[in-house]
């Protein structure tokens, strides 16, 4: 079946530049259904606007452990900046990605033996402490109170390393006794 179109009706769409209006096509108009985080949307007629409103994720705050959170030009942006897991039950996360521009840091003038301290860091640090000993010296490096490395000297004076890789939280310490003392603290961060 051929259908005949009415020209003088066609003509009457037909607007003073020469175009045809939208009120002369079949569809003047389209439906914009909101997904899901946004509202608003409905019919628009061709040439007009409509608003979508994000009802979903509108802000973000916080940082730390591996995690950084920007809102700038209206966007929310979370970025992993070196989270290696996160614990489903407990939430805790594991961050053991120092950054690649780490270095060693003397921190003999911050740092004494029989002192507990804490990686503050969102990362893994490496700490390397050199002790020296006389006869009859013990010293030991504990990380989160576990007992990593020890140095006895019955007979011996000496200078002796303890190095301890500390996770983000972490405490640390070494412990000597019997004699000698700190000769050098050094960290990598």
């Amino acid at each position: 079946m051929t259908q005949a179109y009415n020209l003088s009706q066609l003509a009457n769409f037909i607007n003073s530049s020469g175009k045809l209006s939208n009120t002369g096509l079949q569809n003047p108009s389209v439906t914009v259904s909101a997904g899901t985080g946004l509202s608003g949307g409905g019919s628009v007629n061709l040439g007009s606007t409509i608003t979508l409103t994000n009802t979903g994720l509108l802000s973000a705050s916080g940082s730390g452990s591996g995690i950084s959170v920007s809102t700038t030009s209206g966007a929310v942006t979370i970025q992993n900046t070196g989270v290696t897991s996160v614990n489903g039950s407990t939430g805790a996360i594991t961050n053991s990605a120092r950054p690649g521009s780490a270095s060693w840091h003397t921190v003999t003038g911050s740092r004494a033996l029989n002192n507990v301290y804490t990686n503050s860091n969102s990362y893994e640090i490496v700490v390397n402490v050199c002790v020296s000993t006389v006869g009859g010296t013990t010293s030991i490096g504990y990380v989160s109170g576990v007992q990593l490395s020890e140095i006895y000297t019955p007979n011996t004076n000496g200078v002796w390393f303890h190095v301890l890789t500390v996770p983000s939280g972490a405490t640390y310490e070494v412990t000597q006794s019997g004699g000698g003392s700190l000769s050098t603290w050094a960290e990598l961060y």
